[in-house]
């Protein structure tokens, strides 16, 4: 990676090690989300 790239970073220029990654199983549950609001229009 150039100098000048580090600037402008992409989350898909990054190289990931497994050995570095956490397993799915190892990871908390999600939280949050997005609330959608039921509209009923009788």
């Amino acid at each position: 990676m150039t100098e000048k790239n580090k600037e402008n970073l992409d989350g898909c220029d990054v190289e990931i090690n497994e050995e570095d990654a956490t397993a799915d199983e190892e990871l908390p549950p999600a939280a949050g989300g997005v609330d959608v609001e039921q509209k009923n229009e009788h």
